[in-house]
């Protein structure tokens, strides 16, 4: 089912300021949830039933990549593979979905 999958954000701060950019992207997208903060990289989890959404979101950030300190963002979708890996880790599929942590490879990530 499409609207049980879900697409992986990664913004990478120019600046320690993760909160104020996980505030900004949840007043457009707000069942956006966190999946990490570290080195630099806030990853969150968009579920794909907002991409009508994702327009506004990633211009958004365009116009404000200044002011929330971001060097750059890229997108990519939650493969099977992944879900795969995650359940054999011992993962849990969440009920909208895959309430799941990316695989090390990080594969299909586009950028800006």
């Amino acid at each position: 089912e499409r609207s049980s999958q879900s697409n992986r954000s990664s913004l990478t701060p120019s600046s320690s300021n993760a909160e104020s950019i996980i505030r900004f992207v949840s007043k457009i997208v707000p069942e956006v949830s966190v999946l990490n903060v570290a080195a630099g990289e806030v990853a969150i989890r968009l579920p794909l039933r907002a991409v009508p959404r994702f327009v506004d979101l990633f211009e958004s950030l365009e116009r404000n990549k200044e002011s929330l300190g971001i060097s750059g963002y890229g997108i990519s979708i939650t493969t099977l593979e992944e879900v795969f890996i995650q359940v054999c880790r011992g993962g849990q599929l969440g009920r909208s979905g895959t309430n799941l942590a990316p695989s090390p490879r990080g594969g299909g990530r586009g950028g800006r």
